[in-house]
């Protein structure tokens, strides 16, 4: 009895502290990781998860709030994102071990790149830096997204993509 009592009490804890009057993404429990240390798996899963929920949560908030959440969850995948450069730089085979690490971290980055949430708030990210661009207006996070997630992002997807006529 005291089982179902907990959750209760659990749920209600939870919908309490619920900032559903609020229209800023509440940024996850951060780990930053120390030099050298990439994000585990388990890590990745739960960014990603929140990352849709967020983007779900604030459909109708501005470009620039969701586009922070894109920012959130792909700075996690960055440091898989660069060993994947420097295996490609050393010509590893695609069915190397690393690269099997790699791709099983990049993995779920992949799958949220794939729910309409993501892929929108993907475009809508892009379309506004090259809007700010064509206006003079690029910021300092603009030119962080043309740094980081926008190459990320296209790396991941590069990766998950067969080459031509391998199908």
């Amino acid at each position: 009895l005291a089982i179902p009592g907990l959750a209760v009490a659990s749920v209600a804890g939870g919908l309490a502290a619920h900032p559903s009057s609020s229209r800023q993404p509440q940024a996850p429990h951060r780990h930053t990781p120390g030099a050298g240390e990439r994000p585990t798996l388990r890590r990745l899963r739960y960014l990603v998860k929140w990352g849709h929920w967020q983007l779900l949560e604030y459909e109708e908030a501005s470009v620039e709030l969701r586009s922070m959440v894109l920012d959130e969850v792909v700075r996690a995948f960055s440091p898989w994102v660069q060993r994947l450069y420097l295996l490609h730089a050393r010509t590893e085979k695609r069915g190397s071990a690393e690269l099997r690490e790699v791709r099983q971290h990049l993995e779920p980055l992949c799958h949220l790149l794939q729910r309409s949430a993501a892929r929108e708030a993907l475009e809508q990210a892009v379309e506004a830096v090259g809007l700010a661009a064509m206006l003079g207006g690029l910021s300092a996070r603009h030119v962080d997204r043309c740094r980081m997630m926008f190459p990320a992002v296209l790396e991941t997807i590069a990766l998950f993509t067969p080459p031509e006529g391998a199908q």
